[in-house]
């Protein structure tokens, strides 16, 4: 399933617009600028259906660029009826916030996905 989401955030125009290339990073980053850091894990499995928590950290210079980000995302990622995502068939927003590094002068926005789908 990440795979595919991964893909798919990398390729919208209005992230690239945003981020620039390469702004996607795994769990941690020593990255001081503008990105988008991802965390997945399973939370259950059976034979054939899986669920999983993605969490999403954007980092941003502004609250603005935080918020476009966001309504991309929920875009990008939010099921609606029919429509599903590769192999995910729902995907739904869970929570989330907002966090100010004090010490970099980052804006941080935290989503968290949950992701069912085939696996």
């Amino acid at each position: 399933m990440l795979e595919g989401i991964i893909a798919l955030l990398a390729q919208d125009e209005e992230l690239t617009d945003i981020f620039g290339q390469g702004f996607l990073y795994p769990v941690r980053s020593t990255l001081t600028g503008p990105c988008i850091v991802y965390e997945y894990y399973t939370l259950s499995a059976s034979e054939s259906v899986q669920t999983a928590r993605l969490q999403l950290t954007v980092i941003c210079t502004n609250l603005g660029d935080c918020r476009r980000t966001e309504a991309a995302l929920k875009r990008l990622l939010l099921t609606f009826g029919d429509r599903p995502i590769g192999n995910i068939t729902k995907s739904i927003l869970t929570g989330g916030g907002q966090l100010y590094d004090e010490v970099r002068q980052m804006h941080h926005t935290l989503l968290y996905f949950t992701l069912t789908g085939k696996e």
